[in-house]
């Protein structure tokens, strides 16, 4: 083999290995252009979660039931395991006496959210049940 031939094959080798780099350095830039995505549609769904929590939180404080369970009902449509449209629903249920509807939203954040037992869905679902015991 001459040496124009095996320059020749050097350069082969070149071009092949530039493509690959090529080809490596796209599937890296289309990760982070898809991560990026998922970070930034996560945040948003956090801040429209906190938003609702907020409004729900707000409008109980007002003593406004009936608007917390509308809220409830159109998060619920758009997400439908989200544990605050159910806390928020229970709560709501609960102000407004409606015990037994409010056990049901508060058994289903229960379901949802397992890390909220101890704090806050197992000492609700108690003092509801107590609530339905003294009014049988």
């Amino acid at each position: 083999m001459d040496a124009s031939e095996q320059v020749l094959k050097q350069l082969r080798w070149i071009k092949w290995l530039t493509a690959v780099l090529a080809l490596s350095f796209a599937a890296i830039a289309a990760s982070l252009v898809w991560m990026t995505h998922e970070m930034t549609s996560s945040f948003a769904r956090t801040d429209d979660s906190s938003l609702f929590s907020d409004q729900a939180s707000a409008l109980l404080n007002e003593g406004k039931e009936n608007e917390v369970l509308t809220l409830a009902k159109e998060r619920e449509s758009k997400f439908p395991k989200d544990p605050n449209v159910y806390w928020y629903r229970g709560k709501a249920y609960y102000q407004l006496g409606q015990f037994k509807e409010a056990l049901e939203a508060i058994r289903r954040v229960h379901e949802i959210a397992p890390t909220w037992r101890q704090e806050h869905t197992g000492p609700y679902i108690k003092a509801i049940e107590e609530k339905l015991a003294t009014k049988s």
